[in-house]
């Protein structure tokens, strides 16, 4: 088991990760949008290697507005519940302080997530109804980095 930077032989293993989590929380729609961003930003993805393949990847950026933001989260469906989300957000946090040391960082997920990014010190910020698609609500989040500037 390790951590480690996203690479190119991960890009499938990353996206069998995606769709043993679509149903119901991911709609098939946004499954090119996780991977423009394993194929755009893969500096910005970290992978756990669990018997030689990813098993959890998160995906982290700076916003034009100087926040952080965790634009994706995944932890292959079999292997939830043994806090690799956990381990794989706050490495992700740690990361972004390093490189970019917003004050603040956002989050997004279905309304089936939110209890697990809140018992991590994130707050509710909006709510989207169907905002990826019908019965679909996608919840943004925050979550101070900083406790004073």
């Amino acid at each position: 088991m390790s951590l480690r930077s996203f690479q190119s032989g991960d890009r499938e293993a990353c996206l069998e990760m995606f769709d043993s989590n679509r149903e119901p929380a991911w709609p098939p729609s946004l499954r090119s949008e996780f991977a423009a961003c394993l194929d755009y930003f893969p500096e910005s993805v970290l992978v756990f290697e669990h018997e030689r393949k990813a098993a959890g990847c998160a995906a982290f950026q700076r916003g034009s507005d100087g926040h952080g933001f965790i634009p994706w989260l995944l932890v292959r469906r079999d292997l939830r519940g043994n806090g690799l989300g956990r381990f794989l957000l706050f490495a992700a946090l740690k990361k972004l302080s390093a490189e970019h040391d917003p004050e603040l960082v956002e989050a997004r997920c279905p309304a089936a997530a939110v209890g697990f990014f809140e018992r991590q010190g994130f707050r509710v910020a909006r709510v989207i109804p169907d905002g990826w698609g019908p019965g679909l609500d996608r919840v943004q989040l925050t979550r101070k980095l900083k406790v004073c500037p």
